[in-house]
């Protein structure tokens, strides 16, 4: 597979993985900085930014509640920015480095127009992550929807909802 490597500066001692499809990916630690480079490679077709979002983000990463997954940041085969710009808007409105999956060789536009276009997780898939029965949980689960509602992550939601139904020890 052929493709645009984008020109930034990798944090030394970023490992790349090449996959079987030709894609590269790799765990990099992404300062404020970094992101910002990266930024400027995204692509004129993305979607608007989603504020909302970037705010919880940032919250997550000040507070060292983020957590590394294996969504992340993509850039396609012209070495543009294919998604996650949510992501890298974040980092710079926290001001803190954070760990992202960095894909290379994402794909194309066809690629990027079925990228997240699913609905996005509720309090009651937040409860099935912890595995607890979203019917017995409702009073925990509307004060989760409260707290999610306040602008919580679904990582502060999960871990509220798994904390009030923990058995209590003495």
């Amino acid at each position: 597979m052929d493709f645009t490597f984008p020109d930034l500066p990798w944090p030394k001692g970023t490992k790349w993985a090449k996959l079987p499809s030709g894609r590269m990916v790799a765990e990099v630690v992404v300062s404020p900085e970094l992101a910002a480079k990266m930024l400027e490679l995204n692509a004129d077709n993305q979607r608007r930014k989603k504020l909302p979002t970037i705010a919880r983000y940032a919250q997550d990463m000040r507070q060292g509640v983020w957590r590394l997954t294996h969504q992340g940041i993509a850039f396609n085969r012209r070495g543009l920015l294919h998604d996650g710009q949510n992501r890298l808007s974040a980092v710079i409105e926290s001001g803190a480095p954070v760990t992202l999956t960095v894909w290379v060789g994402a794909g194309d536009d066809k690629e990027m127009a079925v990228t997240d276009v699913n609905a996005p997780r509720t309090v009651r898939d937040a409860a099935n992550v912890v595995r607890m029965d979203f019917d017995s949980a409702a009073p925990a689960t509307l004060w989760a929807a409260v707290v999610a509602d306040m602008g919580a992550s679904l990582v502060v939601v999960a871990n509220s909802l798994r904390l009030l139904h923990a058995p209590l020890t003495e």
